[in-house]
């Protein structure tokens, strides 16, 4: 019957040849005529199903992106906080920067010690890591349209990680999370387009 179309005209699934019923949607195609004057319905079909989740996965890659960075660059500061410590120390003795500026950075040290300092920025860090790993995966799969199951779960946990940063930073700990959600609804919502 419907061997003159390559798309079902309900849900833009491509269509084998011969075929009478839609192997996505199970639409019977031999009302296919109704549609036979309009390609443009089964055009826009295809595009929608194609383009469903908008700018949602690029969004999710650049979160990941930024957020491995960020996490790299809060592991490398815990690793190696003694020495920057010692370095501006240093700097201070030869003049090159001022008492207050360093006052301004030993501040930070006077509710917790280095060594818990160190700890603070390595866990920011691999929470980071975790999340912006989680979000790269899922964003993956949101781009293709696939494994909606795990695409959700890892938007999810992408969204979830950042919670731990709240006795460390609120205002990461909130906003992360709150947007992810968002995402995660989105995708939620958007789970009639993945093909599995």
């Amino acid at each position: 019957m419907a061997d003159d179309f390559k798309f079902c005209y309900k849900c833009g699934a491509e269509l084998p040849e011969g075929s009478d019923y839609c192997p996505e949607c199970g639409s019977p195609l031999n009302d296919f005529d109704v549609k036979r004057d309009q390609p443009e319905y089964v055009a826009q079909l295809v595009e929608s199903k194609s383009n469903g989740l908008g700018a949602i996965p690029i969004l999710m890659f650049v979160y990941g992106v930024i957020a491995i960075f960020g996490s790299i660059m809060f592991m490398m500061t815990g690793l190696l906080l003694d020495m920057i410590i010692q370095t501006l120390e240093n700097m201070v003795e030869q003049g090159l920067i001022s008492d207050s500026d360093y006052a301004t950075f030993a501040a930070l040290f006077t509710t917790m010690t280095a060594e818990v300092m160190k700890l603070v920025l390595i866990v920011e860090g691999l929470i980071l890591l975790l999340s912006g790993i989680s979000a790269l995966v899922s964003g993956r799969y949101a781009s293709k349209l696939v494994k909606f199951k795990l695409c959700f779960t890892l938007c999810l946990l992408a969204s979830l990680l950042p919670l731990g940063l709240l006795p460390f930073d609120v205002l990461m700990g909130i906003a992360l999370p709150v947007v992810g959600f968002i995402i995660c609804y989105k995708i939620y919502s958007s789970k009639d387009l993945f093909k599995d």
